[in-house]
């Protein structure tokens, strides 16, 4: 049985289950890590892991598939890894929709953010310290260091394991992360290690690199942990971030001195990061008229960072309403002011699409993709207006191509998907949405609509033959998955 004071990692990032002050300095014993690049794994492995990885997190947790939200994080990261340590290292970034201040990084380069993360940063230079600390973890090879100690382990039973540790963690509770672990496998206590300063001072000092090299302000990092310090303090449950990322006085003032170390320098946030920070807060907030309410009393009390972000969650808002007449007021003064941003576009031509207007949204649509060409949220939005207006034909080519750029993004493979209903291509239908099943984490239901989609083709040899090739692969996968999960019942 795993003991309390022994920390089983993923990366320090995953330590949700540990309670603050719960391992002694006494705890830490330091392994000799050697070289990182010694530790990982083939590019093949990680890919494989990460993958499975990915499909145990979409199974558990709720993710948010914002497309315009995952464009910033995507287009953060490339910025931070055009600067990090490792420029071959693949990096994906997906939001996580919980209230919650947390972020961690899990194998194939997969970084999770928190939607209450982002409400919880004041500036741009905050958000990309986490982003950049993250990377660091995966960079330095905390991940693979610690896999390469369950060798025994299957890949299905590591990735379950993995996820656990993510899942337990939303609770900051160490019994549930303890009775989750204990589920995956017996043989988990391979995990084990009982150290986690040594990662999380080493993503400081690497992330911190990364932070000033892609030119955001390095104090980010040392004013987002004191911040985050000061609220456990006084307002008593600590963030679940630094149950995850122990935070003390040395480390906020180890960051504060590494950061002295670069020139000053005053960073403007970028508006994408006030209209992503004021899109989420919209969507996370169940009840759109909190929304218009916060937004009408954040601009008539005159106090903001970003005015244009406070008039664009109130058009947000008052689209969600359905008054669709004031958000189009507001977003015509927003792009009359702050010109032909992407996000402003597209909400201009969602606004529309939700007002019935079909051929107005698609014409927007296509006009702000001749300024944004290959913009994926554009192209995405542009595809649901043309089948809702009745050009599936259009969609159906546009998400094709879309696909080979993004083969990774469910909601690419789910609109496919109804294109190809739209048209009366029903295995191209099914065939599509097997993959939207597999990102989503379904094996089993994504091998049934190959099935189906199997009995669909009938003599369209081309369609039979890639549905039969898929079927094999995912097959393979299910089964073992089956037979990890026949492992592990007691």
């Amino acid at each position: 049985m795993l003991k309390r004071h022994i920390t089983p990692l993923l990366c320090a990032s995953l330590l949700a289950w540990l309670p603050v002050g719960g391992m002694a300095q006494t705890d830490f014993q330091l392994p000799d890590m050697g070289d990182p690049s010694a530790a990982a794994l083939s590019p093949e492995q990680d890919r494989k892991l990460g993958e499975a990885f990915m499909r145990e997190i979409r199974r558990s947790m709720t993710l948010l598939e914002d497309p315009e939200a995952k464009d910033y994080l995507r287009s953060l990261g490339s910025r931070l890894s055009a600067y990090g340590d490792d420029s071959g290292q693949h990096y994906s970034f997906f939001i996580v929709d919980e209230d919650s201040i947390n972020a961690f990084a899990g194998p194939g380069g997969n970084i999770g953010i928190h939607t209450g993360l982002f409400a919880a940063t004041e500036n741009e230079s905050e958000l990309a310290a986490v982003v950049a600390h993250e990377m660091a973890h995966v960079s330095q090879k905390h991940i693979a260091r610690q896999i390469q100690r369950a060798e025994n382990l299957s890949l299905p039973a590591l990735a379950a394991l993995l996820a656990a540790m993510v899942v337990a963690g939303k609770s900051g509770n160490a019994d549930l992360g303890q009775a989750a672990l204990a589920t995956v496998t017996a043989t988990s206590a391979q995990m084990q290690i009982n150290f986690t300063r040594n990662n999380e001072q080493e993503a400081d000092s690497v992330g911190m690199q990364t932070l000033s090299g892609a030119g955001y302000d390095p104090h980010g990092m040392a004013t987002f942990f004191e911040r985050l310090q000061f609220s456990s303090r006084y307002y008593g449950k600590p963030p679940e971030f630094l149950s995850t990322h122990p935070v003390t006085r040395d480390r906020i003032a180890e960051a504060q001195q590494r950061a002295q170390r670069y020139d000053y320098r005053q960073v403007p946030d970028s508006l994408t990061y006030a209209l992503v920070k004021a899109r989420l807060h919209v969507l996370s907030e169940p009840d759109p008229r909190a929304s218009l309410r916060y937004y009408q009393r954040l601009i008539e009390g005159g106090q903001y960072r970003s005015e244009a972000a406070l008039h664009y969650g109130l058009a947000l808002a008052q689209g969600v309403l359905g008054d669709h007449a004031a958000a189009r007021h507001e977003l015509d003064a927003l792009i009359a002011r702050e010109g032909e941003h992407p996000m402003l576009l597209s909400a201009r031509a969602h606004n529309e699409l939700e007002a019935g207007n079909l051929a107005d949204a698609t014409r927007l649509y296509r006009e702000a993709l001749k300024v944004y060409p290959g913009n994926s949220a554009l192209t995405l939005q542009y595809a649901e207006a043309l089948i809702r207006a009745g050009d599936a034909e259009k969609a159906r080519e546009l998400l094709r191509s879309h696909s080979r750029e993004h083969p990774e993004e469910p909601e690419v493979f789910r609109l496919l998907a109804r294109a190809h209903a739209e048209l009366g291509e029903q295995a191209r239908a099914y065939q599509a949405q097997a993959e939207y099943y597999f990102l989503s984490g379904d094996v089993l239901g994504a091998v049934q609509q190959l099935k189906v989609a199997r009995q669909k083709a009938g003599n369209d040899f081309y369609t039979a033959s890639s549905v039969e090739a898929r079927l094999a692969e995912l097959e393979k996968i299910a089964k073992e998955e089956k037979e990890d999960r026949r492992d592990r019942e007691p």
